[in-house]
């Protein structure tokens, strides 16, 4: 692990490899070894950073309400000013995919290519009662997340397919800083980036499994406002598909790199 220290802040990440840099954007609760799959895939050819956002692993607490997708975002422009990496492909996922959005946005001159998995760029469904149950789920979660131990069950459960998103969650809820995850968590639940993502000109691919019909059309709208229609459904998948499917996710983002990579 190594720490810099960006806007104020300590941000802990693993810097893996040479070539052309890859951003790797964690999802909610959970942290940069997440990635474990695709840093050792990646890292063959590629400079991999894996980041702890600030409020989670080994980076900075999270202290204010507001505005806290925009700070996590500057952290990592400021993270690849200091590694001297002037053009990234970023990829987040899950809540990781709004900061990958926010960057996106912020800095379009650094970014080669936006990848998004798993994520959203609002709440709203095409059947409102589905956009009220999403919701409302959404804002149930904040009181779950200040028990997390309380959902173990559940959680094991749901993955008991996927043994590797199975520990990492297991494991994240155990060690999460819960009281920063619930701000990530509600600024998660105000995100409506759709008017903001025309003006994304870089290349864009959305990745989601096929477990959750929502999720799917979430990651639709999303990658359609970012200009694209490069959206690939990951059979017998699930958030997070990165560590349920994690050969066919990183044959999809090696695939997508070399688009990228391509005079």
């Amino acid at each position: 692990m190594t720490v810099a220290k960006t806007n104020e802040a300590t941000i802990a990440y693993d810097d893996i490899g040479r070539g052309p840099a890859v951003v790797l954007l964690h999802g909610l609760g959970l942290d940069r070894s997440m990635w474990w799959p695709q840093v050792e895939n990646l890292s063959k050819h590629h400079r991999v950073i894996a980041v702890d956002l600030r409020g989670a692993g080994g980076s900075s607490p999270l202290r204010q309400s507001q505005g806290v997708l925009s700070t996590q975002a500057e952290d990592i422009n400021v993270l690849l000013e200091q590694l001297e990496i002037e053009r990234a492909v970023v990829c987040g996922i899950s809540y990781g995919g709004l900061v990958a959005q926010e960057i996106a946005l912020k800095c379009p001159e650094k970014i080669s290519g936006l990848l998004l998995c798993d994520s959203f760029a609002d709440t709203r469904l095409s059947s409102r009662g589905n956009t009220f149950t999403l919701r409302l789920g959404a804002y149930l979660a904040v009181p779950m997340l200040a028990a997390p131990r309380l959902s173990l069950p559940a959680v094991r459960r749901i993955y008991s397919r996927w043994p590797h998103a199975r520990e990492a969650i297991v494991d994240g809820y155990k060690t999460m800083r819960k009281h920063e995850t619930i701000r990530m968590r509600r600024a998660a639940n105000h995100v409506d980036n759709l008017a903001r993502l025309s003006t994304i000109r870089c290349p864009t691919r959305g990745l989601v499994g096929d477990g959750s019909p929502q999720l799917i059309e979430l990651m639709q709208r999303a990658v359609q406002a970012a200009g694209s229609q490069d959206l690939h459904i990951l059979a017998d998948s699930f958030d997070p598909s990165n560590l349920c499917q994690p050969e066919v996710f990183n044959a999809s983002i090696v695939e997508f790199l070399r688009f990228v990579e391509t005079p």
